[in-house]
């Protein structure tokens, strides 16, 4: 995966605009779901030089979430720099790049604290 190219989901973003006109066109969103790479905020207070030597060290690095009243978290993936700024718009914002395997992974993952989802629906 090349960091250094620009993050877009163009046809994520199109089979959800064909999704919402009709449904029964589900499956071309969840091609394009499995195709996707999404930036994951990361909550790194980092100088970027520090933290490319942190990454190959393998260094726990925390997901920011989002929680509902109940307390369940749940994991943001944003389609682009755009989508993620008008979240939170950060100077200097830290992202991981990952792919909807990788995020499923991390879901899944038995100690993880994303509980904000029926866990079985994503294997």
């Amino acid at each position: 995966m090349d960091v250094n190219k620009p993050i877009t989901n163009p046809a994520l973003l199109n089979a959800i605009k064909v999704m919402k006109e009709n449904s029964s066109k589900k499956w071309q969103f969840v091609k394009a779901l499995y195709n996707a790479k999404f930036l994951i905020p990361a909550l790194v207070d980092l100088d970027d030089s520090v933290l490319k030597e942190i990454i190959r060290k393998k260094t726990i690095i925390s997901l920011a979430h989002i929680s509902n009243n109940e307390g369940d978290k749940y994991l943001m993936g944003f389609t682009d720099w755009i989508e993620l700024k008008k979240w939170k718009n950060v100077e200097r914002q830290k992202a991981l790049i990952l792919t909807y395997k990788d995020c499923r992974e991390i879901v899944l993952r038995n100690l993880s604290v994303y509980t904000g989802c029926n866990k079985s629906s994503w294997r």
